[in-house]
């Protein structure tokens, strides 16, 4: 199973960390301790491409 940090989900989104960690516990229930922890890979995806849709984000490399 693949994890992504929480770190590189806010870089890819333009924000930080916390605000991340934030909206995770708020939006989804995960509670994460630090920067550095992870979460499974679906749902980061998950997470990204909702939040950058309610931005205006676009992602790199997609389809």
């Amino acid at each position: 199973m693949a994890t992504v940090r929480i770190y590189k989900v806010a870089e890819l989104l333009g924000t930080t960390s916390q605000e991340v960690t934030a909206l995770l516990k708020r939006d989804h229930g995960i509670e994460v301790k630090s920067a550095s922890s992870t979460i499974e890979e679906v749902v980061a995806r998950q997470f990204v491409e909702r939040l950058a849709k309610q931005r205006g984000i676009t992602l790199p490399g997609g389809d």
